[in-house]
Formats: structure tokens, C-alpha cells, sequence
């Protein structure tokens, strides 16, 4: 049975970018060696077939040579035989000249190929170390540690480097999002170490150099398997058995399409090592994947995930809200009880960056556990949050400040065009319109010069139609008619008009 998957419900909170930017150094890699590579192994193949060619040569020529040497002893014997006769002794004598100098040729043809072999053997290590295999690749016998780190960007082929980025891509970036970036990362490349020395431990190189990501890899998968054992994982399926076979798509729990990919790995390592000869190293994915199914059991089972590393998620989740580092701080001294070194940092925060809106509302909200009573201070924070909260279109926080704080409609605390329009726009569209209405009347009465307060005008109109209150609608129409720039309306005022109560513009 063949299955491969296709999808995974498990959706993603954040970007993975360390996951990206793996993919990328391992694809970039890739194609700054292979291309080398595949030269370098070009030319080691057309040699080494010369050197067998050679080699074979050198053992023909040995077997003539002995037959050769085996007749000049033979001739040897029959001259000593008949020493007596003068004309035997004249013939073998001619003939064994003439045996020892083929031998003599056949002697310098086969030190010739034993130099032409000695040279081919200079060239094949002339070219060895300039295979980034070789160079760069896990060799146990080198004793050079940081191998285990470099054998993990290195790929034999175009489908050894895509399948291994799929499968990173598809385990990786919600064993990131789950961990965070550095976590994942240290953890990514461990795998791809203990990988690589299990698979050294169970079938020994022999030189050979190990070379691919697939071992880290399958560490993330083992970690994968135990932190999210019942999503849904969409695999293709191809099921053959004798002249029966079935092709299609099914939903199978992670932890049954990594079960079934490990024992299939298992398997394969087993037979490798009953008859080697495969150039997979699936003792590496077996290795990979216990140890990263190992290492997610232990961080759940001692708490660390939930004591230290869930923590820097949290806080690299509201960085990435715009959080500055330093509130985060001060947020953690007041939860640790020291509100007044919390305090303090908080106002440099300010005095450094004024338009923080994370540390006035932090600042805010320490201040008021400490006083019953609105400060003109804690009311000028709670303008400042309205204001910055409307300029970065945070509705929530700008209504719940709003709602906290209502005397911004005083001139004492007054604060700009903009962001009064914005609290009138999003209040009314969230159904308060007396609220919004009278926000309207403050834009109307303060800004009537200016040209954004049309958008007032008009929306007090609508409010107050919706009321009943059809004069005073009328009347807040006849204005905004007259107001400069008041003609942009007028389609809309009469759409209006006539949509309620069937009279043209005129009629104003």
C-alpha cells in the first residue's frame, strides 16, 4: 500500500518563518553544490571505468604472462633434456630468446597499466575533495563534529531535496507556530544530529558520507505525531492486492499516517541491514523520528512546553501585535508584584516613545488599581489611547476608552477631528446611535468650517430620520448643503430624501 499526504487540517497562527527560511537555505544550497557535484561524480565514474577497464587488462595480461613464463621453463627442461644434441640445444635456445623477450614486453605492458592506474588513482583524489559530499557530508571516521550540522543541507538529487522540503514544510510550520522559532529551530537541527549518529551506530559509513535533511526531518515528525495525534491528515492512497487495486483520498489521524510511515522506515532499515547496498538511510529516519517523538513526550510530560516555552510564545505573539519589548517588561515586574518599578518603567517608555499606545494602557490600567477616583492625569491617558487607537484603527480599545472616559466630549479634554469621526463611525455601526449622534453634534458645532465635518452632517441626518425626528433631519441637510464642500452630497441627500419621504432636493 502506497499513501502519501496531500493536506492537514491544522491551521497556522502565525508565519513560520524559520520553517521558510530552512526550505530556502537548503534549496539554495543545493543548487550552489549539485551542479558541481554532479560533474565531480561524472568524472569519478568516467576514471574509475578506466581504472577497471585498466585493472582488467593488467589481470589478462598477468595470465599470458604466466603461460608465457610456464613455456620458457617447459622449453627450460626439454634444453637440459637435451643438452647432448646440438641441434635441439641450437632450436630451444632460439626459441627461449624469443620467449624471453615477449616476456619482457608483456612485463613493461603491465607496469605501464600499473602506472597508467597509479596516475588515474592520483586524479580520483585530486578530485574528492573538491565534492562538497565529501567535504562537507557526516563521515564518522573524520572526527569533525560540525559535520553533523552541515550533512543536513546537503541533497543527492532534485527529488531527494523536494520531497524532504514538502515534508518540512508540511510538519514544520505548526511545530513552529506550537514552539516558537528558536525552540523549533534548536530542536530541528538536534534531531538531524542524533539522526545522523544512530544511523552511523547501526550501519556503520564505510566512508560513504551521509548527506540530506530527512533525519531532522523525521524528528519533527515524530514531535508532530505526539503533539497533535488526532488532527486530520488528507493522504493519497494507492491499495494493491494480486489483480485488485484502489486509488483515492482519506482522512486519517496523524498518528496513523506517521505510525504506518515509521514501521514502513523500520522495515526498509531492517532489510538494510540483512543485505546492504541501499543508498537510503533509513536508520536515520528511524532515529529521527524516535528521538522527536521522545523529546515532545518528555517537554509535555515535565512542564517545560508549559513553563518556558509557551511563555516566549505568548510574547512573541504580541510583538508581532506591535508590543514593544520594553512594556512587555514592565508588564512582567507588575506581575511579579513590583508595581512600582513597573510604573516607572512604563513612563520612561512614554517620555521615549509618546505614541505607545501598549504603554498607556498598561500604565492606565496599573494606575487605576491603586485609585477609585479618575486623576486629570489618568483622563488625559485615557484621551491619549482614544487618540492613538483611532490613528492605528483599533476599534475595541478606542470605544472601551471612550466608554471609560466620556468627558472627551468637554472641551477640557477635546481631541481632534479624526478621531472623533472615527468614534462616531464605529459607535453607530455598532447600534448606540444617541452616542454616535451626539458625537456628531460635538463634530458639528466645533469643525462646522471644515470640510470632513460633512460626513457628520450627514450622518447625524440619517440618525435622526431613523428617530422620527424628521425637521431636525431636514434642517441638518439644509446645512450641510450650504457647508463648504456641501455640494459632494448632494446625490446622496436626495436618495435620501427621496427614499423616506418621496420629495426631491428642491423641497429643501
Amino acid at each position: 500500500m502506497f499513501i502519501f499526504p496531500v493536506g492537514k487540517q491544522k491551521k497556522l497562527r502565525k508565519l513560520p518563518w524559520v520553517t521558510g527560511l530552512l526550505i530556502i537555505a537548503n534549496i539554495f544550497v543545493f543548487f550552489l553544490t549539485w551542479p558541481g557535484t554532479e560533474k565531480n561524480y561524472e568524472e569519478l565514474y568516467n576514471i574509475n571505468s578506466k581504472i577497471d577497464t585498466q585493472k582488467k587488462s593488467i589481470l589478462g595480461s598477468r595470465s599470458e604472462l604466466e603461460a608465457l613464463e610456464k613455456q620458457q621453463q617447459d622449453l627450460s627442461d626439454l634444453r637440459s633434456e637435451t643438452h647432448s644434441y646440438r641441434y635441439y640445444a641450437s632450436y630451444y635456445s632460439q626459441q627461449s630468446q624469443k620467449l624471453a623477450q615477449k616476456i619482457q614486453e608483456k612485463q613493461l605492458h603491465v607496469a605501464n597499466l600499473e602506472q597508467d592506474i597509479s596516475k588515474l588513482e592520483e586524479a580520483v583524489e585530486e578530485i574528492k575533495p573538491q565534492i562538497p559530499f565529501l567535504q562537507y557530508g557526516y563521515l564518522a571516521d573524520k572526527h569533525e563534529p560540525w559535520r553533523l550540522l552541515t550533512y543536513q543541507f546537503l541533497h543527492s538529487g532534485y527529488l531527494h531535496l523536494i520531497f524532504n522540503m514538502f515534508f518540512l514544510w508540511f510538519v514544520g510550520c505548526n511545530l513552529e507556530d506550537k514552539w516558537g522559532k528558536w525552540y523549533f529551530l534548536g530542536f530541528y537541527l538536534v534531531s538531524g544530529v542524533i539522526a545522523a549518529l544512530i544511523n552511523e551506530l547501526a550501519i556503520p559509513s564505510g566512508g560513504v558520507p551521509l548527506v540530506g535533511a530527512s533525519g531532522a526531518i523525521a524528528g519533527v515528525m515524530g514531535a508532530f505525531m505526539v503533539r497533535y495525534p488526532t488532527t486530520k491528515v488528507k493522504v493519497f492512497y494507492l491499495l494493491v492486492l494480486g489483480f485488485y487495486f484502489r486509488v483515492g483520498f482519506a482522512d486519517w489521524p496523524s498518528w496513523a499516517f506517521f505510525i504506518f510511515w515509521f514501521l514502513s522506515q523500520f522495515a526498509s532499515a531492517s532489510l538494510a541491514v540483512i543485505s546492504p547496498g541501499d543508498s537510503v538511510a533509513y536508520w536515520a529516519h528511524v532515529g529521527g523520528f524516535m528521538f522527536g517523538a521522545l523529546a515532545a513526550w518528555l517537554v509535555t510530560l515535565t512542564g517545560f512546553e508549559k513553563k518556558y516555552i509557551e511563555p516566549v510564545i505568548a510574547r512573541e505573539e504580541k510583538a508581532l501585535l506591535g508590543v514593544s519589548s520594553k512594556v512587555l517588561d514592565a508588564k512582567e515586574k507588575q506581575e511579579e508584584g513590583n508595581h512600582i518599578q513597573a510604573e516607572k518603567m512604563l513612563r520612561d517608555v512614554i517620555l521615549t516613545e509618546p505614541d505607545s499606545l501598549d504603554a498607556y494602557v498598561v500604565l492606565l490600567g496599573l494606575l487605576k488599581m491603586f485609585s477609585s477616583v479618575m486623576t486629570d492625569e489618568m483622563k488625559r491617558f485615557e484621551i491619549k489611547i482614544i487618540e492613538l487607537s483611532a490613528r492605528k484603527n483599533d476599534e475595541n480599545t478606542c470605544i472601551s476608552a471612550y466608554y471609560n472616559n466620556r468627558e472627551l466630549l468637554r472641551p477640557k479634554y477635546a481631541v481632534t477631528l479624526k478621531t472623533l469621526m472615527f468614534l462616531g463611525r464605529i459607535i453607530e455601526s455598532r447600534g448606540d446611535v444617541n452616542e454616535a449622534a451626539e458625537i456628531f453634534r460635538k463634530i458639528i458645532n466645533e469643525y462646522s468650517n471644515d470640510p470632513l465635518s460633512n460626513k457628520a452632517f450627514f450622518s447625524l441626518g440619517k440618525i435622526l430620520i431613523a428617530k422620527g425626528q424628521n425637521e431636525n433631519a431636514m434642517e441638518i441637510f439644509r446645512r450641510l448643503l450650504k457647508q463648504p464642500e456641501g455640494y459632494h452630497y448632494m446625490g446622496r441627500v436626495q436618495e435620501e430624501l427621496k427614499s423616506k419621504f418621496g420629495i426631491e432636493i428642491g423641497s429643501l
